[in-house]
């Protein structure tokens, strides 16, 4: 596998500007896979919105020679090492995270990547996010799920439901902490100025502080 090729690859995964897209790691050995990984991963893609890279690692009796069978190995090491963390119930909004899935329709084996974006850092800035900064989560997240709940019997059960495991519930406090803290700071620092806060501001200052 030459290093253009794999650069190449690198290169058209960061321009992806779909929400979700495959790629196939065909003859791909698990070194060079995990050199793409590192050229593909390691900074935010460039997009206002959460994305999903599908890998295609390995599938059945007809295709299975063409694919590196420690491909699954050497990907899940080089995205660990990238601070990613292996997630069964990651979803389109969980960046930072990745699953492997078995597609039992198309028979092929998928490693499912979750790219940090500069969507995260854009949400937890001020602007029209301080406004509404719910809308910055992806719909589809497990934090804006919680965030939907209109009781706490309810988001305890979407809680139990949606991250089951401790690592889980770490990433949506973080993914909460990144929208909401630097917003919950822009009142607080404004009040200590004495500026004028925005109507959708001051029902967020009435229930809510940085500290």
């Amino acid at each position: 596998m030459s290093d253009a090729k794999v650069a190449g690859l690198a290169k058209q995964m960061r321009s992806q500007t779909e929400k979700s897209d495959e790629y196939d790691l065909d003859n791909y050995s698990e070194q060079a896979a995990a050199e793409l990984a590192a050229a593909a991963f390691a900074q935010p893609f460039d997009v206002d919105h959460a994305v999903r890279c599908s890998l295609v690692i390995g599938g059945g009796k007809g295709i299975r020679g063409r694919y590196d069978p420690n491909l699954a190995r050497g990907l899940a090491q080089a995205l660990k090492a990238l601070g990613f963390e292996e997630d069964s119930g990651a979803s389109l909004g969980a960046a930072g995270a990745f699953k492997h899935q078995h597609d039992t329709g198309r028979n092929i084996k998928v490693l499912h990547v979750f790219p940090h974006t500069q969507h995260e850092a854009q949400g937890a800035g001020g602007g029209e996010a301080a406004g509404d900064a719910h809308a910055t989560l992806d719909a589809d997240s497990p934090a804006y799920q919680l965030l939907a709940a209109d009781s706490l019997d309810a988001f305890v059960a979407l809680a139990e439901a949606h991250l089951p495991a401790y690592a889980q519930r770490q990433r949506c406090l973080r993914e909460l902490q990144a929208v909401y803290l630097p917003l919950f700071k822009s009142i607080d620092d404004k009040l200590v100025s004495a500026q004028p806060l925005s109507p959708a501001e001051e029902g967020w200052s009435a229930v809510c502080s940085a500290d």
